[in-house]
C-alpha cells in the first residue's frame, strides 16, 4: 500500500514541475558574466537594437564620453581644414583635467583639434572647439568665452533632444563634473550613433596613437604624439580587444569610470556604453558584452524576395503546360537575432483566393493563373509576436485547357450559326442561275 501511495506521490510532483517549467517563460539571454557597470546597454548599429541594458535610462554622470557630443558639433559646423586658434577659453578648465598640451596661440586646424578632443581626450581642446562653434553660429568672433560656452551648451541639448536623447542635459563641453550634467546609458548609445557616422570620427576614435602638428603662438611648428586613452585599441595592454574600433573613456570622482566603446565582427556593429564602473571593470564589462553579442547574435534573411516558397500541384492546365508552379514571396525581410530566435521563428501560410483548393495537406492551384497573382499571405512570428508579413504570389502563368462542357454546346451553336448563311448561299447561286439560262 505503501508502495502505491509513493507512486501517485511521485506523479503529482511530476506534474506540478511539468505545468510550472511550461508556464515559465525563458529568460532573457544575458552575458556570461555579470556586468558591474551601475548602467550600461550593448546596441547594434545596423538594426538599432539594443541587445542587453542594465539601468539603461538611470541618469548618471558622462565625465569625459561628453566629448562624443562635442566633436560631432563641432564637425558639423567646421571643416576639417579650417584654422581654430586657442584663445582665453581654455582657462575655463577646471583643474586636473585631462589635457592635450594646447596653449594660448596655438593654431591648428580642426582635424587637429579633434584628434586632440579624442585621443588624449583633451579638455582644453574641448572649450576651444565649443567657443569655436558657438562663435560661427552666432556670427560673432568677439563673443566672449564664457557666453559661447554656454550657447555651446544649448547647441548640444538642442541636438541630444533631436537624436531622440531625452534623458541627458549638458552643462559643459568636456564633461567635467557639474550637478545638472547628466545623461543615460541609452542616450550616450544613440549620440555615439550618430557621431559614428562621419567617417573623420570613425578613423579617429579608432586609432591608437596620433602624430600632431600644428603651429604655436609664435609661428613655430609644434610636433606632438597623442595616445588614445581607450586601452581596448593597444595591442601591448592586456585590455586590448582585436574588434574594438573606438570610442572615448571618461571618468571623474562622480561619475566613475566611464566607457563608450565600439566594436565590429560578423556583421556587426556595436557600441557598448559602461557607466559608473571601476577603472578595470569598464575594459571588461565591455568586452564581455561584445563577446555575448559576437558569439550569440547574427543577421539572418526568413525570406527574400522572390523565393520560392513551396510548389504547388495544379489541376486544369492546358496541354503542354507544367504540372506544378513556384509560389513566391512578393518582399523579403533581413534582421538581426540571437540564435535562438533564429531557431525558434515560425512560418504561417494563409490562403485566399479562389484558385487555391486544399486537400488536407495538399495546396492545388487551378488554372489559369497570372505570374505575379496573389494567392494568399505568409507571415513569421516569434513568441506569438509577428515580425513580417507578405504576399504569396503566383511564380509563373499557366494558360487553363479548353473544357469539355463548352464543347459540348457550342459545337450544336455553331451549326446553327452556319446552316442558315449556307442555305441563303444555296438560294443565291441557285437563282443567279436561272437567270443566265433566261438571259
Amino acid at each position: 500500500m505503501s508502495g502505491i501511495k509513493w507512486t501517485w506521490k511521485m506523479l503529482v510532483i511530476f506534474l506540478f514541475l511539468a505545468v510550472l517549467f511550461s508556464a515559465t517563460p525563458a529568460a532573457a539571454m544575458e552575458p556570461p558574466e555579470p556586468v558591474e557597470a551601475e548602467g550600461a546597454v550593448l546596441y547594434e548599429l545596423g538594426s538599432g537594437k539594443y541587445l542587453y541594458e542594465q539601468n539603461a535610462d538611470r541618469r548618471l554622470y558622462p565625465a569625459s564620453t561628453t566629448k562624443i557630443m562635442t566633436a560631432l558639433l563641432f564637425l558639423e559646423n567646421t571643416g576639417l581644414d579650417e584654422i581654430v586658434t586657442v584663445g582665453e577659453e581654455i582657462e575655463l578648465i577646471g583643474k586636473d583635467s585631462s589635457i592635450a598640451g594646447l596653449q594660448k596661440g596655438d593654431q591648428l586646424s580642426a582635424a587637429e583639434l579633434l584628434w586632440a578632443m579624442l585621443l588624449p581626450s583633451g579638455n582644453d581642446a574641448a572649450y576651444t572647439a565649443a567657443v569655436h562653434t558657438a562663435r560661427l553660429k552666432e556670427g560673432d568672433p568677439a563673443l566672449p568665452a564664457e557666453a559661447a560656452v554656454a550657447r555651446f551648451a544649448g547647441m548640444m541639448n538642442e541636438k541630444a533632444r533631436s537624436l531622440g536623447a531625452t534623458g541627458t542635459h549638458f552643462v559643459t563641453p568636456d564633461g567635467y563634473h557639474h550637478p545638472d550634467h547628466y545623461t543615460t546609458a541609452r542616450d550616450l548609445a544613440l549620440i555615439a550613433r550618430e557621431a559614428l557616422r562621419h567617417d573623420f570620427i570613425r578613423t579617429v576614435v579608432a586609432t591608437p596613437v596620433h602624430e600632431a602638428s600644428y603651429l604655436n603662438s609664435a609661428g613655430e611648428a609644434v610636433a606632438q604624439t597623442w595616445q588614445n586613452t581607450n586601452l581596448l585599441l593597444h595591442r601591448h595592454q592586456p585590455q586590448y580587444y582585436p574588434a574594438a574600433t573606438g570610442i572615448k573613456t571618461g571618468y571623474t570622482s562622480e561619475a566613475g569610470y566611464n566607457l563608450v566603446a565600439a566594436a565590429e565582427g560578423g556583421g556587426l556593429s556595436l557600441v557598448a556604453v559602461i557607466l559608473n564602473s571601476t577603472a578595470e571593470a569598464r575594459w571588461k564589462d565591455a568586452a564581455n558584452l561584445f563577446d555575448f553579442a559576437l558569439e550569440n547574435y547574427r543577421f539572418q534573411t526568413i525570406v527574400a524576395a522572390g523565393e520560392r516558397l513551396l510548389t504547388t500541384a495544379l489541376t486544369n492546365q492546358a496541354a503542354g503546360e507544367p504540372d506544378t508552379l513556384p509560389v513566391i514571396a512578393a518582399a523579403g525581410y533581413h534582421d538581426l537575432f540571437s540564435i535562438e530566435e533564429i531557431a525558434a521563428i515560425e512560418k504561417i501560410i494563409s490562403w485566399n483566393s479562389p484558385r487555391v483548393s486544399e486537400t488536407g495537406t495538399e495546396i492545388v492551384l487551378k488554372a489559369p493563373l497570372q505570374a505575379g497573382e496573389v494567392l494568399g499571405a505568409v507571415s513569421y512570428r516569434l513568441k506569438g509576436e509577428t515580425l513580417f508579413e507578405t504576399e504569396l504570389l503566383a511564380g509563373g502563368s499557366v494558360k487553363a485547357r479548353f473544357p469539355r462542357e463548352f464543347a459540348a454546346w457550342a459545337v450544336p451553336l455553331l451549326l446553327l450559326l452556319l446552316i442558315p448563311p449556307f442555305f441563303r448561299i444555296r438560294r443565291i447561286r441557285k437563282t443567279r442561275g436561272r437567270a443566265r439560262r433566261r438571259f
